[in-house]
């Protein structure tokens, strides 16, 4: 089906990027790294809006962050202080953000990969640290916990299927010419 190739599109390119080996000094910064986390978890939430939304909201990233994001250890992340850490790598490409600074959410302190908990206290209230590789490990779990929370409930089946229609798709080939694509362009004529 349509959904499946176009859901599996998104997490191989993904995947892609997390699965290089040397991805965090590929790119330059840790930081960097979690943009595609934080746009994963904005698509998840997009996803899970009501039927008669079609903009995603702070909301909806923070309410899907803490329904369906757990990190391994006793040590959580809230979903405010990820909103406000996506803030500040999307808008500023730092730690802080508006809602730091506000004082309505910790900063992020990322770590390549931490042995143990993948996320710690960092002995300061306004910081947290965080693993990206726990990160990523987080959000794919999170992922999966969703898949079956929203295709168990036919009427959230539909809705995701009708929006998972509306993602990106960057082309390996032609349209047209992919065989893999022929469905998918079938139903958009």
């Amino acid at each position: 089906m349509i959904y499946n190739r176009r859901f599996l599109t998104l997490l191989s390119k993904v995947t892609r990027l997390y699965g290089a080996p040397t991805w965090e000094k590929s790119l330059g910064t840790l930081a960097f790294g979690t943009s595609p986390i934080y746009a994963a978890i904005d698509v998840m939430a997009f996803l899970n809006m009501p039927a008669d939304q079609t903009d995603v909201t702070r909301t909806d990233f923070i309410d899907w962050a803490e329904r369906y994001l757990k990190f391994s250890g006793q040590t959580q992340i809230a979903g405010a202080d990820l909103y406000g850490a996506r803030c500040g790598v999307v808008h500023t490409y730092s730690e802080q953000s508006k809602m730091s600074r506000d004082g309505k959410c910790r900063m992020l302190m990322y770590v390549a990969n931490m042995s143990g908990d993948q996320v710690r206290d960092a002995g300061d209230r306004n910081y947290i640290l965080v693993s990206i590789a726990g990160m990523k490990s987080a959000l794919f779990a999170a992922i999966d916990r969703f898949l079956v929370d929203v295709f168990a409930s036919t009427e959230r089946a539909k809705i995701a299927e009708k929006r998972l229609q509306k993602l990106l798709i960057a082309y390996e080939d032609v349209p047209g010419t992919d065989p893999h694509l022929r469905p998918f362009l079938e139903t958009r004529a």
